[in-house]
């Protein structure tokens, strides 16, 4: 799952979701996406928009740097640090059930403010 996701192969992804038992129609569900969205995926057609992206990486609770993506909150500190203020889509991802890896850091739990440090 760690490489297709990688390569952002969302036609690995969701055939690995089928063999674990989610249809289209249930992935269509949690990304945002009509069930026809998810077969032409499955038949080969590229998530290139990234506003897909971010909505499956988001539907289906993917820490966004296992994709390439910038965190969430790793946007809302940019934002901030710009002098803007963050939007509410820079809210964190569902930090309960994922751990995401933003540079240095790594956000585990329900609490994002809780990072610990690793070293490089």
């Amino acid at each position: 799952m760690r490489a297709a996701l990688a390569a952002r192969d969302f036609r690995r992804v969701y055939r690995l979701l089928q063999k674990i038992g989610y249809t289209q129609q249930r992935i269509a569900a949690l990304t945002g996406q009509v069930q026809s969205e998810v077969s032409a995926i499955l038949y080969g057609r590229k998530v290139t928009a990234l506003d897909v992206l971010e909505r499956i990486v988001q539907g289906l609770r993917i820490p966004p740097p296992y994709t390439g993506l910038a965190c969430n909150s790793c946007t809302a500190a940019a934002r901030t640090s710009a002098g803007t203020t963050p939007t509410a889509a820079d809210s964190d991802h569902d930090a309960s059930t994922t751990t995401a890896v933003c540079g240095p850091r790594t956000y585990t739990g329900a609490n994002p403010g809780t990072a610990t440090t690793t070293k490089p």
